[in-house]
């Protein structure tokens, strides 16, 4: 199983857990599971860490930086897009929020979010395919999760 990593882990791994990992057995598990592909790290992702939190999530894992360990999203799409802007409108918005919102500051709003990591991971976790290309149904059904 793979599992695409989010911008809020990372930060919270590297305030809360590794200044309690004395012998650095954590920092070694994440860093084999990057290397191995396990815990996958996309471009999006790491931009947000290095601007989250004054970046400490990649000051505290700098294997995080190597190149070989990020997965480039500029030629991921979303598999049914169509499908997928739906399942925006429908299922990840607040509907009254939405409502004080005029159709081209949604249309704003919906671009905005489009363009995060956040909506990468959950394109990866709610369509079940990986940023490699690899369908989840290779994994005995598990999808890649945030």
């Amino acid at each position: 199983m793979a599992i695409v990593v989010d911008t809020c882990s990372l930060v919270m791994i590297a305030k809360n857990y590794l200044p309690l990992d004395k012998d650095g057995q954590l920092y070694s598990f994440l860093e084999e599971a990057f290397s191995r592909k396990d815990l996958m790290l996309l471009d999006v992702i790491l931009d947000e860490s290095k601007r989250t939190s004054k970046g400490i999530a990649v000051e505290k894992m700098p294997f995080l930086k190597d190149k070989k360990l990020v997965i480039p999203t500029k030629d991921l799409f979303p598999c049914a897009p169509e499908r997928f802007s739906n399942m925006i409108d429908n299922n990840f918005c607040v509907r009254l929020k939405k409502q004080e919102l005029t159709e081209e500051e949604y249309i704003e709003q919906k671009e905005e979010y489009l363009k995060t990591g956040d909506h990468l991971c959950t394109e990866c976790t709610t369509l079940g395919r990986y940023p490699s290309g690899r369908d989840a149904s290779n994994d005995g059904g598990n999808k890649a999760a945030e």
